[in-house]
């Protein structure tokens, strides 16, 4: 095994599914237009965070979850929360002093509440991570504990993704709340978390999918990624939301296989990407702001503006990488293995 998730070492392909991901989050925000008007932002938005939250899962140890709430959430303050409120507040400046807006308490507290664009990513986890904890302790001493857990996570995703808060949240406070779930937290992810979080506790106690199972998925992701494609040209709703799940969760399942099991190629600038994915998708859009200041999106200048931009990114937290402050306040507390 290329690494373990003992803290001592990494799991290369770990770190390569997220490189590649974290490519494919910039190139989905730096592509314009409408998500069902233009295909590759289609295809790209079909899986990327799905994969990118099940895969968080994967990466949170099972023994975190015994750990009481008020416990957990220091333990990702340095590594999580200070980057990710630091980066709230970068955007938050950024967004108001260049449309010439004031700051005041009530549009720092809404930033938080409703962080802006990309930036829902961490809330989502915590939430994640807060359902986590609350099903794990109430289903402690069942014998079917993963089975209810995972039944559990896939009725709130469903819940979720055909927007049924929004049948009995309508108006006032109720709105509020439906909005926080549903845009901010959107709990149709969970699943993929929930996914994630039992593929680490198969692999630590050696209960591995087998390579048939394996091929089995592989076979359904093949299936699924053709009527997905199909999908876009058809943009029937319930069909695309059953599909959202019919092809992520074995698009999962394969990369996690894939990554315990050493299947992927070994590439040094993916795998840095992939370990420093937290600072690359806080501070992306900043590289697509500064090529819409010159050159109007999809131009070829916006374009190569956009991709020097974040290449330059990379290379400046590449330089830092070993420095305390930039390590604390933009990449999080870095750990030689995954836990």
């Amino acid at each position: 095994m290329a690494g373990t998730l003992d803290g001592k070492e990494r799991l290369y392909g770990i770190d390569l599914a997220k490189g590649c991901l974290i490519i494919l989050v910039f190139v989905g925000h730096m592509i314009p237009g409408a998500i069902g008007d233009v295909f590759p932002r289609y295809a790209i938005y079909s899986f990327h965070m799905p994969l990118f939250i099940g895969i968080s899962g994967f990466l949170l140890k099972i023994e975190k979850l015994d750990i009481s709430f008020s416990h957990l959430l220091p333990k990702y303050w340095n590594r999580l929360i200070l980057p990710w409120s630091i980066a709230v507040l970068f955007f938050l400046l950024d967004h108001n002093i260049y449309n010439g807006i004031g700051i005041n308490v009530k549009n720092v507290v809404y930033a938080f509440v409703h962080p802006w664009y990309h930036l829902w990513y961490i809330l989502g986890f915590v939430s994640y991570l807060v359902i986590s904890c609350v099903l794990w302790t109430l289903f402690n001493k069942l014998k079917h504990r993963w089975l209810l857990m995972l039944l559990v996570a896939f009725i709130i995703s469903i819940i979720s993704k055909w927007s049924i808060f929004g049948i009995v949240f309508t108006d006032g406070y109720s709105k509020t709340l439906h909005d926080l779930i549903q845009f901010d937290f959107r709990l149709y992810n969970y699943v993929f978390f929930a996914i994630g979080l039992f593929f680490r506790y198969c692999y630590e106690h050696g209960k591995m999918l087998s390579a048939k199972a394996a091929d089995i998925f592989r076979s359904i992701l093949i299936v699924s990624m053709m009527m997905v494609c199909f999908e876009f040209f058809k943009q029937n709703s319930n069909v695309g939301r059953i599909l959202f799940f019919v092809m992520c969760i074995p698009f999962l399942i394969v990369v996690l296989y894939d990554c315990v099991n050493k299947c992927l190629p070994r590439s040094k600038t993916l795998e840095f990407l992939g370990k420093y994915s937290l600072p690359i998708y806080l501070y992306h859009i900043l590289c697509l702001q500064i090529a819409h200041v010159f050159f109007e999106g999809g131009s070829t200048g916006y374009y190569v503006v956009s991709l020097a931009g974040f290449i330059m990114m990379c290379v400046l937290f590449f330089i830092f990488r070993n420095n305390k402050m930039f390590g604390r306040l933009l990449f999080g507390t870095m750990r030689r293995g995954h836990n």
